[in-house]
C-alpha cells in the first residue's frame, strides 16, 4: 500500500499543488494540463495509507481501484499525454 507522503511527493513531482483538504483524511492536489483541470482526491486513514483515489478530469469523476498501479504507472500515463496534446 501506498502512503500519503510518498503519493503527495509524486504529485508534487508531476507538477500538481494542494488545492484542498476537505476533511481529515481528505486531500485534493490540483494541476491544469492545456487548460484541462486535474484533481486527484486521496482518500487516506490514520496511519497514513492511502485507501482511495478519485481521478477528477474537467468536472468528471473516476475511482481508482489499483492506487499503487495509478502512482507508479497511469498518473505518468495521464500528464505525458495531457502534457503533448494539441
Amino acid at each position: 500500500m501506498i502512503d500519503y507522503s510518498t503519493s503527495k511527493s509524486i504529485l508534487e513531482s508531476k507538477n500538481f499543488y494542494l488545492s484542498k483538504k476537505t476533511t481529515k483524511g481528505l486531500t485534493k492536489f490540483n494541476h491544469t494540463f492545456k487548460n484541462k483541470n486535474i484533481i486527484v482526491e486521496l482518500d487516506w486513514e490514520l496511519g497514513g495509507f492511502v485507501k482511495g483515489v478519485n481521478l477528477i478530469v474537467n468536472n468528471s469523476k473516476e475511482n481508482v481501484f489499483d492506487v499503487d498501479n495509478f502512482f507508479l504507472y497511469e498518473l505518468e500515463n495521464i500528464t505525458n499525454n495531457f502534457f503533448y496534446m494539441n
